[in-house]
């Protein structure tokens, strides 16, 4: 878990009670006043009393680091940050540690956790007892690989959806082909069948008339073949005409022949 430590200055107190100029008396009252308010997570009340000590003393690096804590606390890590950097020029160095910490902490806060790390080594170099630091680069060490890894996996599940997409687009191209070529082939066999069906028709309707035309011819009277050696009705026919225009002609020849020839009568004169 990341370490959120905030250090309270409470060195600022012990150091201004030594004195007793009322300038100063105020000063401490004010940041005694403000650190209360900030025990009790009165932030707003707080910054209030820690301004108001600005006025004695606005160049305070231990008044900026309590603003910091303050402003940190409200959620608003970059004005957290800009007070913390001016608590960096006090001349205490452990001081300078912690305000070099809380502004890595500042940093993480915003996204920043590459910056973050530079300020917890930069807190090391003039503390290198400092755990908290320690601890904090680890961890903000381990959470950077972690989201190159998310980005990674992020990069790759993106590729592979667009590959899946892919893979889905050619698929219902492939039904699609597939479904028109079956429709394809049904028509096909719908227009054989059909083919085929008006063939059948046509045979059964050249079968119907071939036994139409047979019935018809059964039903005709049949003439008889002469056999072998015998007369056929034509020629018999024939015959008989032929005998009976001889008939007429011999009879008519006959008439010619019994005809009388009238007498030329001489008259008297």
């Amino acid at each position: 878990m990341f370490k959120q430590t905030v250090f309270i200055l409470s060195l600022v107190i012990f150091f201004i009670s030594f004195l007793n100029l009322p300038g100063w008396t105020s000063f401490r009252g004010k940041i005694s006043k403000g650190n209360k308010f900030y025990h009790k997570k009165k932030f707003d009340q707080a910054l209030e009393k820690y301004q108001d000590a600005q006025i004695n003393n606005p160049e305070s690096p231990e008044l900026h680091f309590n603003m910091g804590n303050a402003f940190y606390k409200k959620g608003d890590s970059e004005s957290a940050y800009k007070e913390y950097e001016m608590a960096t020029y006090s001349k205490n160095a452990l001081f300078q540690a912690k305000a070099y910490y809380n502004m890595g902490n500042s940093l993480y806060k915003q996204g920043k956790l590459a910056e973050s790390i530079q300020l917890y080594k930069k807190s090391l170099q003039i503390n290198p007892n400092d755990t908290d630091a320690k601890y904090n680069i680890e961890f903000v060490q381990k959470k950077i690989k972690e989201q190159m890894n998310q980005k990674q996996n992020k990069k790759d599940d993106k590729k592979k959806s667009k590959q899946e997409k892919e893979q889905e687009k050619n698929k219902e191209k492939l039904n699609q082909q597939k479904k028109n070529q079956q429709q394809k082939d049904e028509e096909e066999n719908k227009k054989t069948d059909k083919e085929k069906s008006e063939e059948k028709k046509e045979e059964q309707k050249k079968e119907t008339d071939k036994d139409e035309k047979k019935d018809q011819k059964d039903k005709e009277p049949k003439e008889e073949k002469p056999k072998e050696g015998e007369m056929s009705k034509e020629d018999a026919l024939r015959i008989l005409n032929a005998l009976d225009d001889e008939e007429k002609a011999q009879k008519k020849k006959k008439k010619a022949a019994t005809m009388k020839i009238p007498s030329v009568g001489m008259e008297d004169w």
